[in-house]
């Protein structure tokens, strides 16, 4: 549905102001937007929109609710290869990566 490529796109857009090597300012707060509209459409439980959630958590420095959000994105990967780089995700987290 457009709907569900409205928020694929919202996510995958988010996470491109956040990791790409590319951009030179990061909107973090604008991320962060992005990242809570998506969540705030979806379900809450789907794991890619939680995982970015969380990774703009993490970049706004609410390290306990990205903790928080990146669990819960682990609980709904959609198979064993998603689930295993968000706790990865997780690990980067909670070591303080830049």
């Amino acid at each position: 549905s457009s709907y569900a490529a409205a928020k694929a796109g919202m996510v995958s857009f988010t996470w491109g102001i956040m990791t790409q090597e590319k951009v030179q300012y990061r909107n973090r707060g604008f991320a962060l937007r992005l990242a809570k509209a998506a969540f705030d459409a979806s379900d809450g439980e789907t794991g890619f929109v939680l995982d970015t959630y969380a990774r703009a958590l993490y970049e706004d420095g609410q390290l306990k609710k990205a903790l928080e959000m990146q669990k819960k994105a682990i609980k709904h990967a959609k198979d064993r290869d998603e689930r295993k780089l968000m706790e990865v995700h997780l690990d980067q987290f909670r070591s303080g990566f830049q």
